[in-house]
């Protein structure tokens, strides 16, 4: 028999490996065992020990050992998660063996753990979590210093499929849990109460902080809302709210009301007993109760008509509006800046005849406006400035009155005087076509300038002439006549207004003859004939009244609009009492009116009650009058909110607020192709005015316009097909802009079908370079050229590039990684069908040998999985394999990098050339060594 030995010496590593016949040694010459391997405990660098081969249970599970293997032995690095067969024992990690038929665990002989809780009946520790257990001291969960018998410091959960769940009880009347807003705080505490000391049948929700009883239920199902006692199946101490009430047919449903004893019953609607005071169809402000007074703030929760007998919304007004209040407010839609703006349009959807009312513009907030928006262009035609200068056609009056451009009035300008003092003052200005030695004048002339008058003083102000023979050869002046025939023929009534005192006896009295013509004759030569005396005697006598001064009485009939009254007041057209002293309600009278029209007075308390209060207002599409606040209304006359002189349709003192589920809201339009709401940012200011439209540049489109300046612009369109555009009228795509987009925090682009991502198309603009078809960049605000990065592809679309240098010198991605530190930085696992890195030798230089590779062997591969930062970082639950990179660092610190937080990692792929160059020389050795056996072999 041939005996064999064999050494393997490996130097650099410190390995001796010594065979001789049926022993091997491992660090030893003289092994004492089939295998016997000897430590170094002295070398504190040099790890003893002896690791059996490792997988996980459900690994070894996949492998069938036989009778050939028993006494096998594996560390299980985790339990099998369905332990069967051979790994029937896998429960948990550690060495087992095979005994020829099964897995045993090395440590099965210990003895089990106890738990410091007893068996249920005994005193006997458990030691298994299927035991009924008990224990006498606190427990605590979510806490190492429990205060009760339990307490629990976190959320509690309880589910049973038989559906019990949590039973709390103290063995007497009553169980109790109780709520509060923080651990150990004495307030805002509520509890649930089972019981009380007088009955184990009564449940209870209990206010702590007042100790009142929110709610009660009694053993024989009572519920008491505020008392503890209830009555009856629902007793409610105190008011009560319902929200919302479905409703209600009118004249066959019944009305809730309430007996003595506060029991709610229902009668007929139709059966209510007139009472002493009519209600109103709607409720008082905040409250369920009707309003009896027109000085409630109220609501109504139907539609309300003024002007129509069939509104559609909430309030449907066919008529004008009118708001006034004493505080300022009217109907506003501004946003608190220095503009406000009503604008008016020829109808719903029309394009062209608007027109707004401006107070305030980008310059200043006391200035008013009217604007012509017919084209894209605003004009002015008319200005208000704060010093109250008028422009028309300028928005810069220097005067009262500014005109830029040519004045034409229908009728007649009239010019007021300054002061009462005054008279009304026109001021003509000489000008290029004024006659010589003339200050100021005024033309009057027909269509064809050919024929009319010039007014103008003299060069010294001596006076006011007629230019005779200027345009008319005659001279006269017509007041209320064209043809005049006489220097002044004035066709109609003359009033003088100032006429100097005269001096009774000679001077002379204006009188007219036969034709008009104006004639003096002396005063006194007026025959005493009877003076004009008025058909009333003065007060307390019999004297006739000669002046509108005098205290004066009638004793016949007195007709107002009528020559032939029938009463001693017979006024015949509508009548108009400014001023009424209050009234003593309930001993006063009311006017009324008798069917001839004939006023009369009625006691106010004898006015009988009908059989349902009625409103001013008939229900909708018929004459009948409204008696319920939920009823479709409409009135045809004006209605005052707020005010008890109405002036026009809905005349509103204060503000308007108008809610609706439906979305409708506030409506001001005429019925074509154009409806619009502007929104201003207060009464007064100027600036940052805007409007919603619906139409002009199309029956369905919608915008949002900026009224800011003279020329309006479109900041967001939305066309009929949904597309959507900002800063332009014509939207191509589902949102187009026309100008930078920046968002505060993030733009998400969502997949257009579920099989899809989010699509961002960048196509080539003038920014883009030769020859890159899209171009996205990533910058810093607000330079965009500091920093940053740019993705874009090739001309021939073959690729994307990021642009090391473009923004960013170092040009470094993250995948995961906020702050790259590499190339590419990526805080997870990659996946590729191959990796392919530059080698080529252009690219090199110092080009050296690996000489030595004995340092491999002090590496120390490992296995080991990432732990809860570790998956932050990217990491998965898999089972790892490789190094650690401080031991790498000590023997190879090229192979490793460390990152801004401190973290190292390891160059993998730079050890496989160090590998390589192991491999070869281990290759080396092992031919010498075959060359060196074979002569061994031929000399024996």
């Amino acid at each position: 028999m041939n005996k064999a030995v064999l050494f393997l010496v490996f130097c650099g590593g410190g390995l001796l490996i010594r065979g001789q016949e049926g022993n091997i040694g491992i660090n030893t010459s003289n092994p004492k065992a089939t295998l016997d391997v000897t430590g170094k405990p002295t070398s504190v660098s040099h790890l003893d020990g002896i690791i059996a081969p490792r997988l996980t249970g459900n690994e070894l599970r996949a492998k069938s050992y036989g009778i050939d293997q028993t006494g096998a032995l594996i560390y299980a690095t985790a339990a099998d998660t369905s332990p069967s067969g051979q790994t029937i024992n896998v429960t948990k990690s550690g060495y087992f063996y095979f005994d020829g038929t099964k897995w045993v665990a090395m440590n099965s002989t210990v003895t089990p753990t106890t738990q410091p809780w007893y068996k249920e009946g005994t005193t006997t520790a458990a030691t298994d979590n299927n035991e009924n257990a008990y224990i006498m001291g606190n427990v605590g969960i979510g806490t190492a210093n429990p205060t009760a018998n339990l307490e629990v410091k976190g959320i509690i959960k309880s589910t049973n499929p038989d559906g019990s769940s949590l039973i709390l009880a103290n063995g007497a009347n009553r169980s109790e849990i109780y709520f509060a807003d923080g651990l150990g705080h004495s307030g805002n505490d509520y509890s649930l109460r089972a019981g009380t000391t007088t009955s184990e049948d009564t449940f209870q929700i209990l206010n702590i902080i007042t100790g009142g009883a929110p709610f009660t239920i009694l053993p024989n199902n009572n519920i008491g809302i505020g008392t503890v006692t209830p009555t009856t199946k629902l007793d409610i101490a105190g008011e009560t709210k319902i929200r919302t009430i479905n409703s209600g047919t009118l004249g066959t449903d019944n009305i809730l009301v309430s007996d003595a004893t506060g029991i709610v019953k229902s009668i007929p609607a139709n059966s209510i007993t007139e009472g002493a005071k009519a209600v109103e169809p709607w409720y008082k402000e905040g409250t369920t109760t009707a309003a009896t007074n027109n000085n409630d703030n109220a609501y109504i929760m139907g539609n309300v008509g003024i002007g129509t007998a069939n509104p559609t919304a909430k309030l449907d007004i066919n008529g004008n509006i009118k708001s006034t209040n004493p505080d300022g407010s009217k109907v506003i839609v501004a946003n608190g800046a220095n503009r406000s703006e009503i604008y008016f349009a020829d109808g719903l959807g029309h394009s062209g005849n608007d027109y707004s009312l401006r107070v305030g513009t980008n310059a200043s907030e006391d200035t008013f406006q009217i604007l012509n928006h017919t084209s894209t262009t605003s004009s002015n035609p008319l200005t208000i400035l704060a010093n109250d200068n008028v422009g028309i056609g300028t928005i810069s009056p220097t005067t009262k009155l500014d005109v830029n451009g040519k004045v034409s009035a229908v009728e007649e300008i009239i010019v007021k005087p300054a002061t009462d003092s005054e008279g009304g003052q026109v001021k003509l200005v000489a000008s290029s076509n004024a006659p010589s030695g003339k200050d100021g004048f005024l033309d009057m002339l027909s269509n064809s300038n050919t024929s009319g008058a010039r007014l103008f003083i003299g060069s010294s102000g001596e006076g006011i002439y007629i230019a005779d023979g200027k345009y008319q050869s005659l001279g006269n002046v017509g007041i209320g006549n064209p043809n005049p025939t006489t220097k002044l023929d004035i066709a109609g009534e003359t009033k003088i207004r100032t006429i100097n005192s005269g001096t009774l006896g000679t001077d002379n009295i204006l009188v007219s003859d036969a034709t008009g013509i104006v004639k003096s004759i002396p005063a006194n030569s007026i025959t005493e004939g009877a003076k004009a005396v008025e058909p009333w005697y003065k007060e307390g006598t019999t004297t006739a009244a000669t002046n509108n001064n005098e205290n004066a009485y009638i004793m016949g009939n007195v007709g107002i609009g009528t020559v032939t009254p029938t009463t001693k007041l017979d006024v015949d057209g509508e009548t108009k009492i400014r001023t009424i002293n209050s009234g003593t309600l309930g001993t006063d009278n009311i006017l009324v009116s008798d069917a001839t029209g004939i006023v009369k007075s009625i006691p106010a308390n004898s006015i009988t009650e009908g059989a349902k209060a009625v409103e001013p207002w008939y229900k909708e599409g018929t004459t009948t009058a409204a008696t319920n606040n939920n009823e479709n209304a409409y009135i045809m006359g004006n209605v005052g909110i707020g005010t008890a002189n109405p002036t026009a349709k809905l005349d509103i003192n204060g503000s308007i607020k108008s809610t609706n589920p439906d979305g409708s809201s506030l409506i001001l339009a005429n019925g074509t192709n154009r409806s619009e709401i502007y929104l201003a940012d207060g009464l007064g200011h100027s600036g940052s005015d805007y409007s919603i439209r619906v139409g002009n540049d199309g029956p369905d489109t919608f915008q949002i316009l900026n009224h800011m300046s003279t020329t309006s612009s479109n900041p967001l369109t939305i066309l009929a097909n949904d597309n959507i555009g900002i800063g332009t009228i014509s939207p191509t795509a589902k949102l187009d802009i026309n100008g930078e987009a920046v968002a505060s925090t993030q733009i998400t682009i969502r997949p257009l079908d579920s099989h899809e991502g989010g699509q961002l198309l960048l196509k080539n603009g003038s920014s883009g370079a030769p020859g890159q078809d899209g171009i996205f960049d990533m910058f810093e605000l607000p330079t965009k050229s500091t920093s940053g990065i740019r993705l874009f592809t090739g001309g021939n679309a073959d690729g994307i590039y990021i642009a090391d240098g473009k923004y960013r010198p170092l040009g470094n991605v993250g995948i995961g990684v906020p702050d790259p530190t590499e190339k590419l930085d990526v805080a997870g696992n990659i996946k590729a069908f191959n990796m392919v890195t530059n080698s080529d030798k252009r690219l090199k230089q110092q080009i050296t040998e690996i000489e030595n590779t004995n340092d491999l062997l002090k590496l120390r591969p490992v296995s080991y999985y990432w732990n809860d930062l570790g998956r932050q970082k990217g990491g998965d639950d898999k089972l790892q394999y490789g190094f650690i990179a401080q031991e790498v660092e000590k023997i190879f610190p090229d192979l490793v990098t460390t990152d801004a937080t401190g973290y190292k990692s390891v160059n993998y792929i730079e050890v496989i050339p160090m590998l390589t160059q192991a491999i070869q020389e281990q290759k080396t050795l092992l031919e010498a060594l075959e060359a060196r056996i074979k002569i061994l072999e031929n000399t024996k």
